[in-house]
């Protein structure tokens, strides 16, 4: 393992960003066969939408207060300090975020029905889940929020493979719980039993990989100053505020008809999968890079790894959005298909996701914007537009809302992430005079070969249903090799 976080073996390298995405995919994977379960015990009904506000409680919470932007903000200081000083300053934050989380989950197992009428309004109060499922989640709260201390510390070092692999530690304790739960009516106790445990293992196996150094020592000094936790703040605020696009639309969608919560979550877990593996992997790793380059003046060397980056990801978000919109059809069948789900609930979670997908090559334009951004510190720029642009959420929604559609809440959701890209894509100077700084002839010829291979794939999935009968085998097949052929090329491109 290199210094810059790739792996050499002999003649061959595998870089950090694809190390990671192995990482993600693993997690993704993983995530997909949670949601497999899931939808198996639950189907797309009111149980269901509070087992997944279970599931997702400890996460989204730690992301909206904390994860998000403590990666920004410390994945760029840690790379300025020393050795000694980086560690002192996560046994700081390791410890004032176990205080705090600790608090707030007391606060949580007080006070459960004020989290689910904020997250989901319309949920009936004989829905809510156990006394044991609510004390059992709220546990998973602050060792969620450390696991975000410990993944910023691995990052820092270019340890990504291991920060990736903590979402599959989570969902594999979380799979578990789910698999042995036989009784429907303690099945969302069991399943906040695993989702403590999961959150557990994963904390203290990351806390396991790091150097007694980073965990035991000093904890007093001036490191936690006001400027940290200034851009901490900002950073936070602006992740927290893209969290709750989802989390808004969700909590209207519950308003619209039963079981539309379980339905977006499983539509959002299927953009997740090609997300995190093949662009946010990219973006995590260009924060890193872009944050030490930054911080030695390196400005050419920022520049070109930028560029590099956005140009990867696009292409990545692209190919993934074409296939992935074309075989929804099969992708979901194949993956929830079964248990309690009914064809009319595949055919919502499918409609879902094609919309959803459309916002793919934006989100990458998103990703790597931030990352250029929060590696310059410039925080305070991403707040504003970050906050500008969900002001404009309640008009997107407006339309969904009045005709009690799910389908144009998706398209708010897609607005906005739209919306949100070309702001910050000018702020970071991705975008000057109308004009995108990074394309370049390779980009043009990398677009047409993306959509080609795309056209290749669907002709050829139409070929094989006619002689497979429809066998989802083939369409997933044919999927795979045409999005390994899309990274390959925008790997090699760059």
């Amino acid at each position: 393992m290199s210094t810059d976080g790739n792996f050499r073996f002999g003649p061959w390298v595998i870089g950090a960003s694809a190390l990671l995405g192995l990482g993600v995919l693993a997690g993704r994977l993983s995530g997909l066969v949670r949601e497999v379960e899931l939808a198996s015990s639950f189907g797309v009904s009111a149980r269901a939408d509070v087992a997944v506000l279970l599931l997702t409680l400890p996460d989204l919470l730690v992301n909206l207060l904390l994860s998000g932007g403590l990666t920004a903000a410390l994945v760029p200081r840690l790379k300025s300090l020393q050795e000694s000083e980086a560690q002192l300053l996560i046994r700081q934050t390791l410890l004032l975020v176990l205080l705090l989380f600790g608090l707030f989950a007391i606060f949580f197992s007080a006070l459960p029905n004020v989290f689910f009428s904020l997250l989901a309004p319309g949920i009936l109060p004989e829905s809510l889940p156990s006394s044991m499922a609510i004390i059992a989640t709220a546990l998973a709260i602050p060792l969620t929020a450390a696991s975000g201390v410990t993944t910023a510390a691995l990052s820092a070092q270019h340890r990504f493979l291991i920060a990736g692999l903590g979402t599959l530690v989570f969902n594999v304790s979380v799979i578990a719980a789910l698999m042995i739960s036989t009784d429907v009516d303690q099945s969302l106790s069991v399943l906040g039993l695993g989702i403590a445990v999961g959150a557990g293992v994963r904390f203290f196996s990351q806390l396991a990989c790091l150097h007694r150094g980073w965990f035991f020592g000093e904890v007093r000094g001036r490191l936690l100053d006001l400027s940290f936790v200034r851009g901490f703040l900002l950073t936070a605020l602006s992740a927290s505020l893209m969290l709750l696009v989802p989390v808004i639309v969700r909590a209207l969608a519950s308003n619209v008809s039963d079981g539309a919560i379980s339905a977006f979550n499983y539509a959002t877990k299927l953009v997740e999968l090609p997300m995190g593996v093949l662009i946010t992997s990219i973006a995590t790793v260009a924060l890193a890079r872009l944050s030490h380059y930054n911080a030695h003046q390196n400005v050419l060397e920022a520049r070109t790894a930028l560029h590099d980056g956005v140009r990867r990801s696009t292409l990545n978000g692209l190919g993934a959005g074409l296939l992935v919109a074309f075989f929804a059809e099969a992708i979901v069948a194949l993956v929830f298909g079964g248990g309690a789900m009914s064809s009319e609930s595949v055919e919502r979670v499918t409609r879902l996701t094609r919309i959803l997908m459309v916002g793919l090559p934006f989100l990458a334009l998103t990703s790597m914007a931030m990352a250029a951004l929060n590696s310059q510190e410039k925080h305070a720029a991403v707040l504003k537009a970050t906050i500008g642009c969900l002001l404009l959420l309640p008009v997107f929604a407006l339309p969904g809302l009045w005709m009690s559609s799910e389908g144009l809440l998706a398209c708010a959701v897609v607005l906005f992430q739209t919306t949100h890209a070309l702001a910050l894509a000018r702020l970071s100077g991705l975008i000057k005079s109308f004009r995108f700084t990074w394309w370049d002839t390779k980009m043009t010829v990398g677009v047409g070969i993306v959509v080609a291979v795309s056209a290749a794939a669907m002709a050829l999935d139409f070929f094989l249903r006619h002689f497979t009968q429809g066998n989802s085998l083939a369409s997933m097949l044919t999927l795979i090799i045409a999005m390994g052929v899309i990274v390959i090329f925008s790997q090699r491109s760059t």
